[in-house]
């Protein structure tokens, strides 16, 4: 496909302590960050979309409030709502469109530091 691919953090805006605003109406707060692994909260508002990126880890996505689709380099769509979760491998393009706003825990958790087959 030809989007722009950008790396996630190249999308963003503002950056704190532990709070990070991203290009789309998306806001993040960082729950923990240690040795490669990081989980946030994040929050995007109806209608905010994250566009095309990747990340050089496998990302865990997991909805508790709100829905939300990713859609991945392939085209294939995946509708999210409240318990649903996603795995996407490294370095697979994707995108994330909030439907009403949606709030997530979003993980990155590089090769050998996750359960087995995670």
């Amino acid at each position: 496909m030809s989007h722009n691919i950008r790396k996630l953090e190249q999308l963003i805006l503002n950056q704190g302590d532990n709070t990070i605003e991203y290009e789309g109406g998306c806001r993040g707060i960082g729950i923990f960050k240690d040795k490669g692994v990081s989980v946030q909260a994040a929050e995007l508002d109806a209608g905010a979309v994250i566009g095309y990126h990747s990340h050089d880890t496998l990302e865990v996505l997991v909805v508790y409030q709100g829905s939300m689709i990713v859609e991945f380099e392939d085209g294939v769509t995946l509708g999210m709502g409240v318990g649903n979760y996603v795995r996407i491998p490294p370095a697979c393009e994707h995108t994330v469109t909030s439907r009403d706003g949606v709030k997530v825990i979003g993980m990155l958790i590089p090769e050998g530091k996750g359960y087995p087959n995670v």
